[in-house]
């Protein structure tokens, strides 16, 4: 608010919920409104092993019974797994990336901080105006093959 750029570390679940955090440690409504620009969330995914990773066939009927549905900006979705080698020891993963959740303030965000809206209010007030969720973003890595299903499963809520 005094022009001062401040970023700062906070325990959420999900970019919706830094805003409900905010609230919930005391800020007011006001305040948490006009100061949060952007509320980023992240998680370290572990990346498939590039020297020993193969492809692997999902049927598109079980992704859909899964509600999984890939990146439609990426229309050539290839899961890949580690098989294991000398180069990752084994375990199929070698190194971590990070994925991102970001939810920009707008005015219909600002608007549901005023009225003290849920995390879920929020988040669906996000999706409609473009945010992508955490599944979504892993998704579309692990469509390209860098990271696997099974890690977008272990690592993010559904949507």
């Amino acid at each position: 608010l005094a022009g001062y750029l401040v970023l700062t570390v906070l325990h959420a679940n999900d970019a919706a919920c830094v805003y409900r955090r905010f609230l919930d440690i005391g800020v007011e409504a006001v305040l948490a409104q006009n100061a949060i620009r952007l509320a980023i969330t992240q998680r370290l995914f572990k990346r498939i092993c590039k020297a020993c990773a193969e492809t692997i066939d999902i049927p598109k009927d079980l992704l859909e019974i899964s509600q999984i549905v890939p990146n439609p900006d990426c229309p050539d979705v290839t899961f890949k797994k580690g098989r294991g080698c000398d180069a990752c020891k084994g375990t199929g993963y070698k190194g971590r990336m990070a994925v991102v959740e970001t939810l920009p303030n707008c005015p219909a965000i600002s608007e549901l901080i005023m009225k003290d809206a849920t995390a879920e209010e929020i988040k669906r007030a996000g999706m409609a105006r473009g945010m992508r969720t955490m599944r979504q973003n892993a998704l579309a890595q692990a469509g390209s093959g860098v990271i696997s299903l099974e890690e977008v499963l272990r690592n993010t809520p559904p949507d």
